[in-house]
């Protein structure tokens, strides 16, 4: 396989994770604003400002962020740039996809053309409707394709993007309110915004800051947990490793980080104490990001 075809397939399955991953937590974060109003404090959208990468410039309110996430072309994290990203990826990679893949794709990018018009309804339905068409093309993708090189470079985008993204959701934690009915209103929508909420009510009892910080870090079962989804990116690169060979330096540092979050005793020795804490986290998996690439592809044209 060429290296400019595997890094495509990496970015599809990364850009595909990370539309999915903005539209849900745009959609809750801006009901979960339209409940709380006004309370509902400038500092929290700073934070999901943050978790984006967003400019300094974009203010903490809702219609900024909603215009930054959803409509801006230009934001390499905004929906419409991911869609259209996922889409480039996959034309370019179309003989080692196949055509129910390629049809849903399609079905994904059609969704660039809904105006929002700034009306709620509107937005809830472009969201939903990308996260299914996201869910789609993961399920084809999961049941119709070999194991093979394409397929594992696609799990690997999608694994590394959703444990990255899971490690910055995380950061909203600093920013609930000391206030209990509006704190619980923010743990009950950080949860939704990554479709954990009955998951953890099946686990605990208390919405609490420590106890949604265990599940979403460090859980085993979850599937978007943090743990889990560097264990899939460890055995995706195994299976990588087997299939082409070559040097194990992104497999043993993806082993390494999976190791750390499979033996940490408790989410505070991230949260609170920070060893290590979630920049180094985010930064370690950074670095098994640039691995991947030197080895199985050239660094950066690509994403």
């Amino acid at each position: 396989m060429l290296a400019r075809i595997a890094e495509n397939l990496y970015w599809m399955g990364r850009y595909l994770e990370r539309a999915e991953n903005t539209a849900r937590i745009l959609e809750v974060q801006f009901e979960a604003t339209a409940q709380a109003a006004p309370e509902w404090p400038s500092t929290w959208w700073r934070k999901v400002l943050d978790a984006f990468e967003a400019p300094a410039a974009i203010q903490p309110a809702e219609k900024a962020v909603v215009s930054w996430l959803a409509e801006q072309g230009e934001n390499p994290n905004g929906l419409r740039s991911c869609l259209y990203r996922v889409h480039e990826n996959a034309r370019l990679t179309r003989f080692y996809l196949n055509l129910e893949i390629w049809e849903a794709v399609n079905r994904l990018r059609r969704l660039t053309g809904i105006p929002l018009l700034d009306e709620p309804v509107a937005l809830h339905q472009f969201c939903t409707q990308i996260c299914q068409a996201s869910h789609l093309v993961m399920g084809i993708t999961e049941v119709t394709l070999p194991r093979d090189q394409a397929f594992y470079l696609v799990r690997c985008g999608r694994y590394l993007e959703r444990a990255d993204t899971m490690l910055r959701t995380l950061g909203l934690l600093a920013a609930v309110s000391p206030e209990p009915a509006l704190r619980d209103h923010q743990f009950r929508s950080l949860l939704r915004s990554v479709s954990a909420l009955e998951a953890y009510r099946k686990r605990f009892r208390k919405l609490e800051a420590i106890g949604i910080g265990q599940f979403l870090l460090l859980d085993s079962d979850f599937p978007r947990s943090v743990r889990f989804s560097l264990s899939g990116l460890h055995r995706s690169l195994e299976a990588l490793r087997r299939l082409v060979g070559g040097s194990d330096a992104a497999l043993r540092d993806a082993g390494r980080l999976a190791a750390t979050l499979e033996y940490c005793d408790s989410a505070s020795e991230v949260l609170e104490r920070e060893q290590p804490g979630l920049e180094e986290l985010l930064a370690r998996i950074a670095a098994v990001h640039v691995r991947l690439s030197q080895q199985y592809f050239y660094l950066g044209s690509a994403g």
